[in-house]
């Protein structure tokens, strides 16, 4: 899978997303571990293997409706900006009372994060990076950082360790546990016209 992500010709991807439009069940695979997040990208589930690591595209084509919140993740990745271009901003948790911290892990029985309230915290951000189109990089499963200022139809694939750590997300005062994940799955026809569209771009691209 970081093959995938270390490839700038995008052949590879476009390998993986064909392979998805010809196999039915895998298709399926992809629709219901996908769904459409509240900051205006669409996160596909392109392959999931059964230690639990997994190849991942983000496609930014709406305009965001909140800011992200503050957040490390359960597993480690590696992520290639495959077109356009966005700006990370990394933080660290300070003493404070500012925000509501929140931990949360994947639960395998559940099929999705579980959260639950660890307190108040303030925050500090300490860098603020653009990663622009064939930027890869990559982060350890504590690091707190957010994305913003992405540009119109930016795409990143992204390669994922297994998810054996339990994550942060920083939220207002007065937000609970529910607010903080999401369900999986997206209606098939929607997620097959997503990756033709996707494959027609990075073929344009070539």
């Amino acid at each position: 899978m970081e093959a995938v992500v270390r490839d700038s010709s995008n052949s590879l991807l476009l390998v993986c997303l064909e392979q998805i439009l010809h196999e039915p069940q895998r298709l399926l695979e992809t629709a219901c571990g996908s769904y459409r997040h509240q900051l205006g990208f669409v996160k596909i589930a392109l392959h999931n293997d059964a230690s639990g690591r997994a190849l991942r595209l983000h496609l930014w084509d709406q305009s965001a409706t909140v800011m992200e919140d503050i957040h490390s993740h359960c597993a480690d990745f590696m992520s290639r900006v495959v077109s356009g271009g966005l700006e990370e901003h990394r933080y660290e948790l300070t003493p404070g009372k500012a925000f509501t911290r929140f931990r949360y892990h994947f639960d395998a029985d559940a099929g999705h994060a579980l959260a639950h309230a660890d307190g108040l915290t303030d925050v500090l951000q300490t860098s603020v990076t653009p990663l622009l189109a064939g930027t890869i990089y990559g982060r350890r499963s504590h690091e707190l950082h957010t994305v913003g200022n992405v540009l119109d139809s930016t795409m990143t694939v992204s390669a994922w360790g297994v998810r054996a750590s339990e994550a942060v997300v920083i939220k207002p005062i007065g937000a609970r546990a529910e607010d903080c994940g999401a369900i999986a799955g997206m209606p098939l026809e929607d997620v097959k016209n997503l990756l033709m569209y996707i494959c027609r771009r990075l073929h344009a691209s070539t």
